[in-house]
């Protein structure tokens, strides 16, 4: 059997299909970071870059601050 918490994630992936991809570049950028491959700053910035370009391709807009 699941966990209550598994089951809502299982829930939210299918809600947002772009969410995987994000979580996993998410996960890497936070990698990046804790081993001192890239300062948090860059490591960030990539992975900003990164779900913007998930999202657009997804269709949805992003508005820039």
């Amino acid at each position: 059997t699941q966990s209550r918490s598994s089951a809502a994630s299982d829930v939210y992936k299918r809600q947002v299909p772009e969410f995987p991809p994000i979580a996993d570049r998410v996960t890497i950028a936070l990698s990046e970071i804790s081993t001192g491959q890239k300062s948090a700053e860059q490591a960030m910035r990539d992975c900003n870059r990164y779900v913007e370009g998930i999202l657009i391709k997804a269709g949805h807009k992003i508005r820039k601050s």
